[in-house]
C-alpha cells in the first residue's frame, strides 16, 4: 500500500549509501490537478530517462508514479542550466 511505498523510499534515501541522483534537462507539464516531469537522471555514471507523475492533493503535489530507464544514446546536457537539480 501507499504507506509501505513511502517507508521504502524513506529508507532508501536516508541511508548513507544512497546514490546521488542529479536531475538534468527538466521539463514540467501541469494539466489542472495533474502534472508530470520528464528529465534525465545522472546516477552512478549512468544516464537515465525519467518520468514523474504528480497529483494535487489538499494543496500539495504528491508523486503517484516514477519511471526511469537507461538511455542508449547520451543527451546533450547543459551543466549550467538553471533546471539542473540535485534530487538526493
Amino acid at each position: 500500500d501507499r504507506d509501505q511505498v513511502i517507508r521504502s523510499w524513506q529508507q532508501i534515501l536516508a541511508t548513507r549509501d544512497a546514490p546521488e541522483i542529479e536531475c538534468l534537462n527538466v521539463t514540467p507539464y501541469v494539466i489542472g490537478e495533474a502534472a508530470f516531469v520528464v528529465c534525465h537522471e545522472a546516477l552512478d555514471g549512468n544516464m537515465l530517462a525519467a518520468t514523474n507523475i504528480f497529483r494535487l492533493e489538499d494543496g500539495d503535489w504528491k508523486l503517484i508514479h516514477h519511471q526511469s530507464g537507461p538511455l542508449a544514446v547520451l543527451p546533450a546536457v547543459d551543466m549550467e542550466a538553471p533546471s539542473s537539480e540535485r534530487l538526493h
